[in-house]
């Protein structure tokens, strides 16, 4: 292009003025305006377009691989989400609002039917549950404290109302009956010895058939109405209680464990090697099954109305929350030093006048 009319200073006073609107204008109400209107029109112009020209499928891998590395999760994610887990905590711990503030009667209405599915529970986790060495130590207690008041309480050598109970009423009367009620209580104390060890042999294997003999029983029956009523009123008591009082354990130690445990957790799994090639085959086969088609066409297969969300307020709502940030980013000396680079490679482009 040629603008022969124009001399050297006219165009050197043509450029700074464009290049001075430029940057006003952006800086503007109606550059604030003009970018919710830009991102309604762009996002419109995705949904037209096919897939296959919008996603390139290394690309995106390489992004999401990007985003879950080691060095962005734990200089990224992780401080935010661990701040944000904590403010989360200690809020919840003054919170007095019933649970079930927070769940609403449609949401309650699915989780009870949730409750009634058949083979929710997890049969293998039933077992390993319930056989664990700890419930087998709390079994071997009970058990152990249930034969020993049996003893005491139905056993007529030992129990109140037995041999002692009648050696007692004699009294005076009963002749010679204290040496006999001395040596009786000797034998007693031989025989509590005697069966103490074997007590405690027969309860180390029957503490643990017990706990095998109760997780069938769970396993069975756990689908029956009294267990899922069960599953019911847990849920409904859970509902009942304060939120603060469901998190009260949990102090700020504690939740740096879990956050802690949580993160290390999430930066091993999106790290492993086979993760990443699943990763790159969905995005692959989401391609395959789908590039063709345009984005909204994709987007309505998956049950998505993008008429239904209310882009233009998204996307107003969008321009109004990033639109400080923005400006505060156009005011950088490098994005003055782009807006002047592109206006002027305009100027520089065309032909030096005659």
């Amino acid at each position: 292009m040629k603008l022969p009319t124009l001399d050297a200073e006219t165009r050197a006073q043509l450029r700074a003025a464009q290049i001075a609107h430029v940057r006003a204008r952006l800086r503007s109400d109606a550059g604030r305006v003009e970018l919710a209107r830009n991102l309604e029109a762009g996002w419109e112009r995705v949904l037209a377009s096919k897939v296959a020209d919008v996603i390139d499928p290394s690309a995106v891998a390489h992004a999401v691989e990007t985003v879950l590395s080691r060095p962005a999760l734990d200089h990224g994610v992780r401080p935010v989400a661990r701040a944000s887990a904590l403010i989360e905590l200690a809020r919840l711990r003054e919170d007095r609002e019933p649970l079930g503030t927070y769940i609403p009667p449609e949401a309650r209405e699915r989780l009870d039917r949730l409750f009634e599915t058949k083979g929710l529970l997890p049969e293998h986790f039933v077992r390993e549950a319930l056989t664990h060495r700890a419930f087998e130590e709390v079994m071997r207690d009970v058990l152990d404290g249930a034969l020993k008041e049996f003893q005491e309480k139905a056993n007529p050598l030992t129990a109140e109302w037995g041999v002692p109970s009648i050696l007692k009423k004699a009294g005076p009367f009963a002749f010679g009956l204290g040496a006999l009620s001395a040596s009786f209580e000797a034998i007693r104390g031989q025989i509590d010895e005697k069966l103490e060890p074997q007590r405690k042999i027969f309860l180390q294997s029957f503490a643990r058939k017990a706990l095998a003999t109760m997780a069938d029983f769970v396993i069975k029956r756990h689908d029956e109405p009294a267990f899922v009523e069960l599953r019911k009123e847990l849920f409904a008591w859970l509902c009942e209680r304060p939120a603060g009082e469901l998190v009260a354990t949990l102090d700020q130690k504690a939740g740096e464990l879990v956050e802690e445990a949580a993160s290390a957790t999430m930066a091993h799994v999106v790290t492993l090697d086979a993760v990443q090639r699943q990763r790159r085959a969905a995005i692959e086969m989401a391609l395959a099954a789908h590039g063709r088609q345009t984005v909204r066409q994709a987007l309505v297969a998956y049950g998505v109305d993008p008429d239904g969300i209310g882009t233009r307020e998204l996307c107003d709502a969008a321009a109004a929350a990033v639109w400080p940030s923005v400006k505060i980013a156009l005011d950088a000396p490098a994005v003055d030093a782009w807006i002047e680079a592109t206006v002027g490679s305009f100027w520089d482009s065309l032909d030096t006048p005659s």
